[in-house]
C-alpha cells in the first residue's frame, strides 16, 4: 500500500503551491492514471513520491512501506520512467541492461534476461544498438530494467510520448501483462486522457495542483450517461442555456472554441431547435469530457 497524506510544494522564488493538501492511497497490483493538463503539478507529484524532491511540507509519505525523506528509509522499491531517454545509445540493449543491474548492484542470470526480453517483446534485439531502436522499443526496454530490479512500484510519466498508435496500444497491452503477471502497481502519469482510460483501474484528476477528483474509473464512468451533445452556440443562446440547464440541474461545461461556445451536455439532448445554435452533435462520452466537467463544470454539488 501506499499512501500520501497532505502533500504541499511551493518552488523557491514562486508565491503559490505547485501542490497543495494532495492526499490518497494507492492499492496493489492496480494501474492508476494521474490525469491533468500540463503544470498541473503531476511531474512535481511523480518526484516527490520517488524520493527525488523533497516536498515543503507533509502529514504523511508512506511508499511500498518505506518513507523515502526518513532517516529510517529502506530500499527504494520503486521504479521510475521519466519522458525522457533514460538509456545509452551507443551501448546495445543487452549491455544497457547490464549496466543498469551493476549500477544497482543486482545479479540476474543470462536466462533471466533473456526471458524478460521475451517477455517485454524484444527477443532477438540484444546486440542492436539502443540508438538504432524505436520509440516503442526503447520504452520496453526502460520497462525490462525495471522488471529486473523487482520492483514493486512502477511510475510512468508520459510512457507514450511521441509513439506511433501501434506503438502506444503496444506499450499499454504491455503494462496489462506486468500487473496481471507480476502484480505490479503502475502510476501512469498523462494528458492523453482517452489513452490511459483504455486500461486503468482508478483515476486521479489533478488540477492547479490540486486532486479534483480520486477514485474507481468504472464507478466514475456510470454516473454519467455514455452519449454526450455538442453544441455550438454564441453569447446570447449561452445565456439561455445556462439558465435552462442550471434550473434543471443537468451536467455540463463551457470552453471556447474559435468565434463560438462549445457547450458539453451530458445527455442526448431531443426536441432541440437547430435554429437556435450554430451546430448540434452527438457523440460517445470520453474520459476527457468527465475531467472537464469536474475542472470546468457546474452543478457538481449533487451527488456525482
Amino acid at each position: 500500500m501506499t499512501s500520501l497524506k497532505n502533500i504541499n510544494m511551493q518552488y523557491r522564488g514562486n508565491d503559490f503551491y505547485s501542490l497543495k493538501d494532495v492526499s490518497f492511497e494507492v492499492t496493489e497490483g492496480q494501474i492508476i492514471s494521474l490525469i491533468g493538463p500540463n503544470g498541473a503539478g503531476k511531474t512535481t507529484l511523480i518526484k516527490i513520491m520517488s524520493g527525488l524532491l523533497m516536498p515543503t511540507h507533509y502529514d504523511k509519505i508512506d511508499i511500498c512501506g518505506s518513507n523515502p525523506y526518513s532517516k529510517k528509509s529502506v530500499k527504494n522499491n520503486i521504479g521510475l520512467i521519466l519522458n525522457s531517454n533514460q538509456l545509452y545509445e551507443d551501448l546495445t540493449v543487452k549491455e544497457n541492461i547490464l549496466y543498469y543491474l551493476v549500477l544497482n548492484k543486482i545479479r540476474k542470470t543470462k536466462e533471466e534476461i533473456s526471458v524478460m526480453l521475451k517477455s517485454v517483446g524484444l527477443e532477438k534485439k540484444e546486440n542492436i544498438l539502443v540508438k538504432e531502436l524505436s520509440t516503442g522499443m526503447k520504452q520496453k526496454l526502460n520497462i525490462a530494467k525495471v522488471l529486473l530490479a523487482d520492483m514493486q512500484l512502477l511510475i510512468l510519466d508520459e510512457p507514450t510520448s511521441g509513439m506511433d498508435p501501434i506503438s502506444k496500444s503496444d506499450i499499454y497491452q504491455l503494462l496489462n501483462k506486468i500487473k496481471d503477471e507480476y502484480n505490479t502497481t503502475i502510476i501512469i502519469s498523462s494528458h492523453a486522457m482517452n489513452d490511459v482510460e483504455k486500461i486503468c483501474d482508478s483515476v486521479i484528476f489533478i488540477n492547479e495542483g490540486k486532486i479534483v477528483y480520486n477514485g474507481d474509473l468504472e464507478l466514475l464512468t456510470k454516473k454519467f450517461n455514455n452519449e454526450v451533445t455538442e453544441i455550438y452556440c454564441d453569447d446570447n443562446v449561452l445565456n439561455m442555456i445556462k439558465d435552462e440547464f442550471e434550473e434543471s440541474g443537468e451536467k455540463y461545461y463551457v470552453s471556447a472554441n474559435s468565434n463560438f461556445n462549445k457547450v458539453i451536455v451530458f445527455k442526448k439532448m431531443g426536441n432541440m431547435n437547430i435554429n437556435n445554435y450554430k451546430s448540434i452533435t452527438f457523440r460517445p462520452l470520453e474520459l476527457e469530457d468527465i475531467f472537464f466537467f469536474y475542472v470546468l463544470g457546474v452543478n457538481k454539488n449533487d451527488k456525482t
